[in-house]
Order: C-alpha cells, then sequence, then structure tokens
C-alpha cells in the first residue's frame, strides 16, 4: 500500500478509519448490480479494473475470483487492512491496493477498462463530486465503463443532520457522524455524468434510495 493522501485530506480519511476500526462497514456480499454485469465486462474482454472506494474489499475478492486484474483504492488505511488480510485469506493475487483521495487520482490517462464506485463518491460536497467523475473519465480507457452509485432525494438520510450546501448534509449522529452525504435529483445524477454516454440510468430503492448508473466513456 502507497500513495498516502496529502495532509488536507488527513482528517477525512480518519474519519472513515475510526468507523472501520468499529466494524461498521465490513459488508461480505457483492453489489447485485455489479453482480449482473460481470457478464457485460467479460463479453468486452475487460480486464484491468478500479475499484474506487473499495472499502473491505467485497467487490476486489469477487471480481478477482471472476479473473479480473483488481485496484483497491480507499481514503482509509484501517479499511485497505481489511480487504488485503481478506485477499490473502481467498488467496487472491492479481491485487494491489492503494491508499488516496479519489478526488485525484494517482493513474496515468486511459489506465482502466472500468471503474466501480458503490456507495462511495456522494459522500463529499458537490464540487469535490464533480472532480471525481472527471478524474474516473481521465483514468478510464475509450469506451471503458464506469459503474456507479449516488445517493438520491428520496434516501430516508436526505434532510438529516447539518446542512453544508444545497442537497449536502453532515451526520450528527449514528455511526456517520461527521460523514458529508450528497444527495442527487434526477436531473443532477444525469447532469454530473453527462461528459459519458450513459448506457444504464436507474433509481433503486434497496436498502436505501440511490441512482444506479452504467456510464461508457
Amino acid at each position: 500500500m502507497n500513495k498516502k493522501p496529502n495532509w488536507s485530506n488527513w482528517y477525512k480519511g480518519a474519519k472513515w478509519g475510526k468507523l472501520f476500526k468499529k466494524g461498521h462497514f465490513i459488508w461480505k456480499k457483492p453489489n447485485s448490480q455489479i453482480k449482473k454485469l460481470v457478464p457485460l465486462l467479460k463479453k468486452k474482454k475487460f480486464r484491468k479494473i478500479l475499484d474506487l472506494g473499495c472499502g473491505s474489499g467485497r467487490h476486489m475478492v469477487y471480481l478477482g475470483k471472476k479473473g479480473f486484474s483488481m485496484v483497491g483504492m480507499d481514503i482509509s488505511s484501517e479499511a485497505l487492512m481489511v480487504a488485503q488480510k481478506w485477499l490473502e485469506k481467498e488467496k487472491i493475487k492479481n491485487y494491489v491496493l492503494i491508499e488516496h483521495d479519489m478526488t485525484e487520482l494517482p493513474f496515468p490517462n486511459e489506465h482502466f477498462d472500468a471503474v466501480i464506485s458503490i456507495n462511495v463518491i456522494h459522500h463529499d460536497k458537490l464540487k469535490d463530486i464533480k472532480e471525481t467523475v472527471n478524474e474516473i473519465k481521465r483514468v478510464l480507457k475509450k469506451k471503458g465503463i464506469a459503474i456507479i452509485n449516488v445517493a438520491s432525494v428520496e434516501n430516508t438520510k436526505f434532510g438529516k443532520g447539518k446542512r453544508i450546501e444545497k442537497n449536502t448534509y453532515v451526520q450528527l449522529r449514528g455511526k456517520e457522524k461527521g460523514i458529508p452525504h450528497h444527495f442527487f435529483t434526477e436531473k443532477e445524477a444525469k447532469k454530473i455524468f453527462s461528459c459519458f454516454k450513459i448506457k444504464e440510468f436507474k433509481h433503486l430503492i434497496e436498502l436505501n434510495a440511490h441512482w444506479f448508473i452504467v456510464a461508457e466513456k
């Protein structure tokens, strides 16, 4: 693990680190939508995938077992330690873990066949989310696929906590205390991904309401 986040992002990483230390977000099952898209990734003969905000590694383990070469990136060193132990236990070899902030990805242009990011990029202010989306596009190869979800304004957490900008709230209690959430309207979600060709766009309410997007560069 290398490429540690700069000091301006230390506080953000520390907050997530505390959550992982307490055992929060140690998810084991892959997102159902990711599972459905594996045939598409194989059909396109994709090989190298970035899991942006990989957390404890559930998608790295799942996709690694399917034969993909995985790069997992997260701002929390604690999350990456959990992921590494799991990957080692499952005897998955073809992976790299990197500690870094998502608004400035430490990869060259057109480096990945696909980028997945589940329950991650909406944990920021809108300006930073836009930077992250631009970075995702930059590191994707031509015809590469981004598979992402973002929180919806119909999410039960919408409007709760401290409002720091329009549709962005910092949670004041519970396990996500201190964590920002930006909640997207349909129009805003489509706009932020307008730099891509949107192949799939749907509103899902499983677990909690969010927009699910499959977009091609």
